[in-house]
């Protein structure tokens, strides 16, 4: 699908090569449309929002001059920047247009954002794709190893450090020395999801909370934001597959569902206590102890 998206992209680009090379014939205002159409694309589409009233006032100026498509080209210019009482529109309407050439920039302008949404759709898709073989790979092949906790942490912390705001402090409490029996990478998967959860959940202030300790002969691990917490109604279901509280577009619901399963995929467990001052998950792993059939310490 990336394949085909960069195919189609690289297309739309001789188009729009060929369609400045017959701007020449429209005079300098054709010229300067498609240049804007073409720096417009090279920004990204998704996300940007029409103003409605802007897009309405356009289309009707548009229509009572004669233009046809007239909404189609109303969303176009309105994305250009171009007001409804702006001296730049009245130059468009007064500009003697070939309704052909202006078929052939609104066509453009259509595939471009095609394009732009089927470019979103198919990175989300292969995030998917990751977290599900992820999901079905858990438990497979690989052997627990030692893992040391606190590394495994801070190794996460760094790759994440632009996500942390400024107005966020990170308090950390770390016994030394403690190691876990695990997979290294999966283990991993488990900090990312929580720490970012935590993250998300407080914003551009608030407290994050890091602590390991031995506990009973396991490795115990606490991470706590101060957040507005999980809603009394979300709560049983935030580690089910595909259930999520985050916007549409900006959570698969299965981040937990999957640390979960990692967790449990060598004998820990995973709990979390939440209020309206926050909210601690705990992670409970095997202490990994060197010797023949000892290595889980179970």
């Amino acid at each position: 699908l990336q394949s085909s998206v960069a195919s189609l992209r690289d297309s739309w680009s001789r188009n729009l090569k060929h369609i400045y090379a017959a701007s020449g014939a429209q005079g300098p205002s054709a010229e300067r449309l498609v240049d804007r159409l073409r720096d417009r694309g090279r920004q990204p589409v998704p996300g940007e929002t029409s103003l409605r009233r802007t897009k309405r006032a356009l289309g009707r100026r548009l229509e009572a001059a004669g233009f046809h498509r007239e909404e189609e080209l109303a969303e176009l210019l309105q994305s250009l920047g171009f007001e409804p009482d702006g001296a730049e529109f009245e130059a468009f309407l007064a500009g003697g247009w070939d309704p052909d050439f202006l078929d052939r920039v609104i066509d453009l302008y259509s595939a471009e954002n095609l394009l732009a949404v089927a470019g979103v759709a198919t990175q989300k898709m292969s995030k998917i794709l990751r977290m599900l073989r992820l999901y079905t790979s858990i438990g497979g092949p690989g052997p627990s190893a030692p893992v040391d906790i606190a590394d495994s942490i801070e190794e996460v912390l760094l790759v994440m450090s632009d996500q942390v705001p400024a107005g966020v402090s990170v308090e950390r409490n770390y016994q030394t020395g403690l190691q876990a029996s695990s997979q290294r990478e999966l283990i991993a998967q488990v900090w990312q999801q929580l720490l970012r959860n935590a993250l998300q959940a407080m914003g551009e202030r608030g407290r994050l909370g890091i602590t390991t300790r031995y506990e009973a002969g396991t490795v115990r691990v606490d991470i706590s934001d101060t957040g507005p917490g999980i809603s009394m109604e979300d709560a049983p279901r935030i580690f089910d597959p595909f259930f999520t509280t985050k916007e549409p577009g900006e959570g698969y619901g299965l981040g937990l569902s999957i640390a979960r399963m990692i967790v449990e995929s060598v004998s820990g467990s995973i709990r979390f206590e939440t209020s309206e001052g926050g909210t601690l998950f705990t992670v409970i792993l095997p202490i990994w102890i060197e010797g023949p059939g000892l290595e889980t310490g179970l």
